[in-house]
């Protein structure tokens, strides 16, 4: 019933029978963390306390001080194999905050995911607008995965590489022009 979440990270799984497919909605999330509680919670790409995430929520805000908690359910999903590589959209509802998110999931011929959100309201059009702090793609980080590599830089010196370790907590990266 929740957005799509990653499952996997890694090569390819080869060729999937019916059967193999129809597993997947069932693997569990697991920390790694032995501090945590061991409970499956789903970590979707915009994933929220009121399914029980515990982390930064994927989508923080409010329609004049209520709705601030939205729980999103899957209201349809398509997958189709273009030239530049293959897409799955798909549409979440919360019915009772009167949202709906459209996302896009693009993996490249060259194996690079990206990752696309726009937040609509369904409120009629008197309502209240809804006011978004947060709008975050949220992506769970493989074990084996040790370092982050972006770019950075200013002026003429732009897109310089950079790699650092990985480290607990957040790593971010924002432009404010």
């Amino acid at each position: 019933p929740h957005l799509p979440r990653v499952l996997h990270w890694g090569g390819e799984l080869g060729e999937l029978t019916p059967e193999d497919c129809a597993l997947l909605p069932g693997a569990r999330y697991r920390r790694f963390d032995s501090n945590a509680h061991d409970s499956d919670v789903p970590v979707t790409l915009a994933p929220s306390r009121a399914q029980g995430w515990q982390g930064w929520p994927g989508l923080t805000g409010h329609r004049s001080g209520i709705a601030s908690q939205p729980l999103f359910t899957l209201a349809d999903v398509t997958v189709s194999r273009t030239g530049v590589g293959d897409v799955a959209t798909y549409q979440g509802e919360d019915l009772a905050a009167q949202l709906r998110l459209d996302g896009e999931l693009r993996l490249t011929a060259d194996g690079v995911l990206m990752h696309r959100q726009k937040l609509g309201s369904t409120a009629p059009g008197d309502a209240p607008a809804y006011v978004v702090d947060d709008f975050l793609t949220l992506l769970p980080v493989p074990q084996h995965a040790a370092e982050v590599f972006d770019y950075a830089g200013r002026w003429s010196n732009e897109a310089q590489p950079q790699r650092q370790l990985l480290r607990q907590g957040s790593w971010l990266r924002e432009q404010r022009r």
